[in-house]
């Protein structure tokens, strides 16, 4: 079964091999690879998952070189400790860094590895053999799970998920069989998921339900069972923030339960229906990020609605079926550290572990006509037309999304990779400041520096970006050296800035940026830009964003003239 179940899985991700490098790959490259234009920014190969550590100083100078935007908080975090994940992705951009090929094999590896794995829990926790394969072969069909694979910058959830469900292999072992080597292998696996991504604390979801519904043994003996698995998180947890690691001012990006709390639950809230319903028909749920306004709304209440159809055919189940009660609770509280992330199916797969175990246990039991099964007509037959729905989906849909996403899941990539070229300094002047007035968001300006930077390719001494809008922005010429910006359209910014206040300045490198506008969450409406030199100098590059997705030259207006960018 085993076998089979992993070609299957290989088969369908075996697509992305020609997808190339997206977005955060390049931040890994350009680290990895101790670039020279940035190796000040980046002194620490394997550290690459420290994106922005806390230190104004290095945020100052990021923010100086364009890697950040002009109105970055000095003080915010968003550094991740994931030495694991680190030193796989070193070991791609060493011995192979021309070849993404070989880093999307290097990934679906990994993804064989915890399909076997995946199956063997099935198998040993769900008993029945046919069960347990049904079980596995959603798994490794389940289109939700496309990202986590096919994006090279995920394969950080796919070690923790592999991790955390060794861990929970060797403790069921350990608990159940008395296996004794499980109750040192259980903590050992969770500690290695750790350092693969935070994503693998989701493993005692998994703990917590299993000694609920599963342990046969008292309870307290139940509860010290869980003390080492728990104990290795709370020493992880420590270690982390004494080592500088974590997440502060980088919302709605990621946000900080301790820091936000509010922020956090009402994320669950809203995030926690949509990825779960992503995992029960096998489809992302990414597209929801898209939608405004009441179509937001609709899709949520929709979410909810489908969810709770779903709950309702399978209570019978869950009142009579502990091994289902132990899938049902873990993989809803494995949704809860996901509410710190943005909304993404890539972060699910841990999530999808109980939820494939549950479709698959509702499924057969419906076939096999167990006991659970309701003893009216009318109960059987909507629990029927459910299941057969759910099958629909994961026979056909999930796995044609799961093969589709692998293949080409974005065409951002494409659009930075063309623009990139834009962003060099002139020929012959190293020293260049380059000014883009309007990038339709910070990420087209970011990445497209460090692929420049990851290929040896010049880049500005500094680069900053002005607005990020693809919306109209008006450009009034005050002086010879000052500009006032202000963007007619809401701009795109992967975190919100936070501590801006009215009049304030901030000083970078030749030049300042003064607000002279805020909307009432903080954004910047107008921005008033000095430079040290007069904007015709040669020493700086002006450009703009066109319609054809490129930088195109901008000519500063005349003094007392006024533009608009469209």
């Amino acid at each position: 079964m085993t076998p089979w179940v992993v070609a299957v899985g290989v088969a369908l991700t075996l697509p992305s091999l020609s997808a190339g490098l997206y977005l955060d790959d390049y931040v890994l490259w350009a680290t990895a690879s101790g670039a020279s234009a940035l190796r000040d920014l980046f002194p620490r190969p394997l550290d690459m998952f420290a994106f922005i550590d806390g230190d104004p100083g290095r945020t100052r100078r990021m923010m100086d070189r364009g890697i950040l935007p002009w109105w970055t908080f000095e003080d915010a975090r968003l550094a991740f400790w994931r030495p694991a994940t680190s030193l796989t992705h070193w070991l791609d951009f060493t011995l192979w860094p021309h070849r993404p090929a070989l880093m999307h094999l290097h990934s679906v590896a990994w993804f064989a590895a915890l399909l076997a794995v995946v199956t063997l829990t099935y198998r040993r926790v769900i008993g029945r053999t046919w069960v347990a394969g049904a079980a596995a072969l959603f798994y490794a069909t389940n289109g939700a799970n496309a990202l986590g694979v096919a994006w090279i910058a995920s394969r950080s959830v796919l070690l923790a998920t592999l991790c955390g469900t060794l861990c929970l292999w060797a403790h069921d072992r350990w608990r159940r069989s008395g296996w004794s080597p499980g109750r040192y292998w259980s903590p050992i696996f969770l500690a290695l998921g750790l350092a693969c991504a935070e994503a693998a604390v989701a493993t005692l979801a998994y703990l917590f339900a299993h000694a609920l519904f599963l342990d046969g043994d008292t309870r307290r003996r139940r509860l010290r069972a869980l003390l080492p698995c728990v104990a290795v998180c709370a020493g992880w947890l420590l270690l982390y923030q004494r080592l500088g690691y974590g997440l502060f001012a980088v919302s709605p990006m990621f946000v900080n339960p301790a820091d936000e709390p509010f922020l956090f639950v009402r994320r669950f809230v809203e995030h926690g229906p949509l990825l779960l319903l992503s995992q029960w028909v096998g489809l992302s749920a990414d597209s929801y990020a898209g939608l405004t306004g009441s179509a937001r709304g609709l899709a949520w209440l929709g979410a909810l609605l489908a969810l709770t159809a779903i709950a309702l055919a399978l209570a019978p189940l869950l009142r009579r079926d502990a091994v289902a009660r132990f899938w049902c609770l873990g993989h809803v509280l494995a949704l809860v550290p996901l509410a710190a992330a943005p909304l993404s199916a890539r972060y699910t797969s841990f999530v999808g572990l109980g939820a494939m175990a549950l479709l698959a246990t509702f499924v057969c039991g419906l076939l096999d006509r167990d006991h659970w099964l309701p003893s009216t007509r009318v109960p059987r037959l909507a629990a029927s037309a459910l299941a057969g729905v759910l099958v629909a989906f994961h026979v056909s849909l999930s796995p044609a999304e799961l093969a589709r996403i692998s293949a080409r899941f974005s065409d951002a990539t494409a659009v930075v990779e063309r623009s990139a070229p834009g962003l060099a300094p002139d020929a012959g002047s190293p020293s260049q400041r380059v000014v883009v007035v309007t990038a339709p968001r910070d990420l087209f300006v970011v990445v497209g520096l460090l692929m420049r930077a990851a290929r040896n390719e010049p880049i500005g001494a500094h680069t900053i970006a002005l607005t990020y809008t693809g919306g109209p922005v008006q450009v009034s010429r005050v002086d010879a050296q000052t500009l006032v910006v202000v963007p007619k359209a809401a701009q795109e910014f992967l975190f919100a800035p936070r501590g801006l206040r009215l009049g304030q300045t901030i000083r970078l490198t030749g030049m300042a940026v003064q607000v002279g506008a805020l909307s009432r969450d903080g954004r910047p409406l107008e921005a008033r830009v000095r430079f040290d030199v007069p904007l015709e100098d040669p020493s700086l590059k002006w450009l703009r964003w066109s319609a054809d997705n490129a930088y195109v030259p901008f000519t500063p207006p005349a003094i007392g003239e006024t533009v608009v960018i469209r």
